[in-house]
C-alpha cells in the first residue's frame, strides 16, 4: 500500500502540464498579485477537473477554496485582493 502511494505521488510530480494563463503584477506598495492556471493530463489528486492553479497575493496564511470554473476562480481571487487592500 505505501509503495502504491509513493508511485502515485511520483506520477503526479512528473505529470505533463501546459500553462494556460499567467499574470504577475507588482503593486506600488510592493505587494505581489500572481495567478497561474495549468491544463494537466489527468485531474490532480482530489479534483474532478483537469486544471491546476496557483494564486498568490503576498500575504501569509492559507485559504481554502472550492473550484467551480476558471472565470469564478479569477473573479473570486481578485475580489479577495481588493477586499484585503480595502479597494472596494
Amino acid at each position: 500500500m505505501a509503495l502504491d502511494a509513493i508511485n502515485l505521488v511520483c506520477n503526479v510530480c512528473h505529470m505533463k502540464a501546459v500553462l494556460a494563463f499567467h499574470d504577475k503584477q507588482v503593486l506600488l506598495d510592493g505587494a505581489i498579485v500572481e495567478m497561474e492556471i495549468w491544463h494537466v493530463a489527468t485531474p490532480v489528486l482530489g479534483s474532478a477537473h483537469k486544471l491546476k492553479y496557483r494564486l498568490h497575493y503576498g500575504l501569509g496564511g492559507q485559504r481554502h477554496y472550492v473550484f467551480t470554473t476558471v472565470e469564478r476562480l479569477i473573479a473570486d481571487f481578485l475580489a479577495d485582493v481588493r477586499d484585503l487592500r480595502d479597494e472596494r
